[in-house]
This record gives C-alpha cells, sequence and structure tokens, in this order.
C-alpha cells in the first residue's frame, strides 16, 4: 500500500514538473516572438537575437539606444553600455546574502522598466516625458 502510495505522489510530482516547464517554455517563446515583432518593427536588423535568451536584452536596449551611446535614465544620459548588460549585475548581486534578491528585483525593474518606456514613447511617436510611469 505505502509503495503505491510513494509511486502516486512521484508521477503526480513528475506531471507537475512537466507541466510547469511547458508552461514556461511556452512563455518563453510567446516573449521571444513579441520582442522579434518589436525589433522588426523599428527595423532592428538583428531581431534574431530575441530567441536567444540573454542577446534579447542586448539587442532590446540595442533597439531603444537608436544607434546612440546614451539613453535617457531619469531625465539624465547612462551609457548605452549599462542597458545592454545589465544582466551580469545580477551574477555579482547573487551572490550578495539577503540584500542581493532585492537589487536584483530593484535593479531589473528599473533598467527594463526605462526600456519598455523608450521604446513604447517612440512606438507611440511622442517624448519621454509623456511615459514617465515604469
Amino acid at each position: 500500500m505505502e509503495e503505491a502510495l510513494f509511486v502516486f505522489l512521484f508521477l503526480l510530482i513528475w506531471l507537475v514538473v512537466v507541466f510547469a516547464v511547458i508552461i514556461a517554455v511556452g512563455l518563453y517563446i510567446l516573449k521571444a516572438i513579441a520582442f522579434q515583432k518589436l525589433m522588426r518593427k523599428f527595423n532592428y536588423r538583428k531581431s534574431w537575437m530575441a530567441w536567444i535568451p540573454f542577446a534579447q536584452y542586448y539587442a532590446l536596449a540595442d533597439t531603444a539606444a537608436e544607434g546612440k551611446s546614451t539613453i535617457k535614465f531619469f531625465g539624465a544620459d547612462a551609457p548605452a553600455w549599462l542597458f545592454k548588460f545589465w544582466y551580469l549585475f545580477t551574477y555579482v548581486a547573487a551572490f550578495i546574502p539577503f540584500i542581493g534578491p532585492v537589487a536584483i528585483a530593484v535593479f531589473k525593474v528599473l533598467i527594463l522598466g526605462n526600456l519598455y518606456r523608450t521604446i513604447y514613447a517612440r512606438a507611440e511617436k511622442r517624448t519621454l516625458g509623456s511615459r514617465t510611469a515604469l
């Protein structure tokens, strides 16, 4: 009887893991399709980078920068490389106990929020000041 319960629990856990992996892969594919369409809209030549996990953030920042060396960040000019390679900060911050995960979350919201704001402002042909919400 205990053996049957163990097998049932094992199969149940296995099904949950398989379902979670299917959902994760599906969400990644949807994100890659969205990034690729966005990059094509702005005539970014390397839109295929949307399918490579970390290259998609580089390409998103490159699309937002429009070939310039700076990107507006809270009214100031920040170097574009900071936005292109922000995810490297997460590797370093992961080793900081307690503060690291919070710092990663805050940095991700600030960087990606600013990139999305910049791209949406360009898409709607408005100024960055009119798109202030992250």
